[in-house]
């Protein structure tokens, strides 16, 4: 999906495309103790070759 058709649809979304400041974002709705696990989880994804 493009930058335009995701502003289009949802003209006040912001397109980040930065993976850290994604996963930043994402971690301050995980608890402390789920936070180890989670990103644990989210290792792979940032390990995948393109």
């Amino acid at each position: 999906m493009s930058n335009e058709t995701i502003q289009a649809t949802f003209p006040k979304t912001e397109v980040q495309k930065c993976i850290i400041r994604q996963n930043r974002n994402n971690m301050i709705f995980v608890d402390y103790k789920g936070l180890k696990t989670t990103t644990d989880n989210l290792k792979p994804i940032y390990t995948v070759s393109t």
